[in-house]
């Protein structure tokens, strides 16, 4: 299973992008970094462990 990473500074462009995510069926972990919110999201059956941020 493959997993993506990204990083947003602008609040309502991670929130369309997690709801974007979520209405494909992906799974989604974020974490509040230093340049804005970092998340990792994986499509499919995903262990939580895959979605490690760290």
């Amino acid at each position: 299973m493959k997993t993506y990473t990204r990083t947003h500074s602008n609040k309502k462009a991670l929130t369309n992008h997690v709801a974007k995510i979520r209405k494909r069926g992906g799974s989604v972990k974020s974490k509040i970094i230093a340049k804005g919110t970092k998340i990792v999201y994986a499509f499919g059956k995903v262990k939580s462990s895959q979605l490690d941020l760290f």
